[in-house]
């Protein structure tokens, strides 16, 4: 079934996150916003009420510099190039979202937001974090278009919670954090990669999940069938 072309279901409000784009694009430190209001609230609920419950079926990261766990569209085990397509293990919302994701709505419209020409959807990935989860501040740079954001599916998080992705200055989580958000309930993080793009998850001390869906986008050569990272890896 071809779920979104074939529903009505309003799902961004586009007009709320493009009027962050001017704040994103100029902001001091690097190009980072956080968001809230971000899916249409009828939308959001129903990907509220079915985010998949954390299982044996997810895979769990755990590394010396983070501990976590994550879900791929079609059972996939590994972090790889996200491809359109219906997946029976998820909600019929979950893959209207999925859909749309490569849609060139969705995607020219976060160009239109970046100010970055000819964005691709790249990754889509379910990540959860619980009690002992964390990610310790690092910074990546897989290429100048290389566009990250987390959409969070959580209620009732509490003001001062770590958990939710944190921008900073630095590595140092007690002195460089610049935004930690604590409202998680239809809310968005997104930055855009760099040298200097530190994020990071303070450790989750309470028994409560992070809900949230990752995705990546960056630009992608049509005539080299090439992403950005592999150009500029070359």
């Amino acid at each position: 079934m071809n779920y979104y072309n074939n529903t009505m279901t309003k799902i961004f409000d586009w007009k709320n996150i493009l009027s962050h784009s001017k704040e994103f694009q100029t902001n001091q430190y690097f190009n980072f916003s956080y968001m809230e209001n971000i899916f249409e609230k009828d939308f959001y609920q129903e990907l509220y009420s079915s985010y998949p419950k954390l299982d044996d079926s997810w895979i769990r990261i755990e590394e010396p510099d983070k501990s976590t766990y994550r879900k791929f569209w079609f059972n996939v085990k590994t972090h790889e190039v996200d491809r359109p397509g219906n997946d029976s293990n998820f909600s019929n919302a979950f893959n209207t979202l999925h859909e749309y994701c490569h849609s060139n709505e969705f995607m020219e419209n976060f160009s239109k937001f970046s100010g970055i020409s000819n964005l691709k959807t790249k990754h889509f990935t379910f990540v959860n974090l619980k009690k002992g989860g964390f990610q310790y501040p690092h910074a990546h740079n897989a290429s100048p278009s290389t566009l990250t954001m987390f959409f969070y599916f959580v209620k009732n998080w509490e003001e001062g919670d770590p958990g939710c992705t944190y921008f900073s200055k630095g590595e140092d989580e007690d002195n460089d954090i610049l935004v930690e958000p604590y409202n998680l309930d239809n809310a968005m993080t997104i930055f855009l990669d760099a040298d200097n793009a530190w994020h990071g998850v303070r450790y989750i001390e309470k028994d409560i999940e992070r809900q949230s869906i990752c995705v990546i986008m960056e630009r992608y050569d049509e005539e080299q069938k090439l992403w950005d990272a592999e150009i500029h890896s070359k």
